[in-house]
C-alpha cells in the first residue's frame, strides 16, 4: 500500500473516532452529563433543530467540562435514548474557539409536531 494509503482509512478514522468518544465519555464529571442531557432534552423540544453550539450556549461557564469532546458522547447518549438524530446538513459554528468550523445540525424526535 502506498504512503498515501496508509494515511487515508476510513474503517481506521472511524475506529479512532469511536474510541475516543468511549474514552472522554468515561472521564467526564456524571453530574456534567446529567446536566447536559438535560439541556439537550429542553432545547429538542423547544426547537426542530439544534447544534452543540445550542447546547453550549446553554450549558455555558456555569457548567464546563475539563474535556469539551465529551460533547460528542452526550449527544450519542441522546441520540441512542431517540431524542433526536444527527442530519447531512451543517452550519458554521459561531464558538470563537471552534473558527468557524462546520458543526452538524440535528433533528429532534420529541419536539411536539416533530417529524
Amino acid at each position: 500500500m502506498s504512503a498515501q494509503g496508509d494515511l487515508l482509512d476510513l474503517v481506521a478514522a472511524i475506529a479512532a473516532r469511536d474510541e475516543a468518544v468511549t474514552r472522554v465519555a468515561a472521564h467526564a464529571d456524571p453530574e456534567w452529563i446529567d446536566h447536559t442531557l438535560h439541556v439537550i432534552w429542553c432545547l429538542a423540544i423547544a426547537h426542530d433543530e439544534i447544534t452543540t453550539d445550542d447546547i453550549w450556549e446553554t450549558v455555558g461557564e456555569v457548567a464546563a467540562t475539563h474535556e469539551p469532546r465529551a460533547l460528542g458522547a452526550v449527544m450519542k447518549k441522546a441520540a441512542a435514548k431517540g431524542w433526536l438524530s444527527p442530519t447531512d446538513r451543517y452550519r458554521p459554528s459561531a464558538r470563537p474557539a471552534c473558527h468557524a468550523r462546520p458543526v452538524r445540525i440535528w433533528q429532534s424526535h420529541i419536539r411536539p409536531g416533530a417529524a
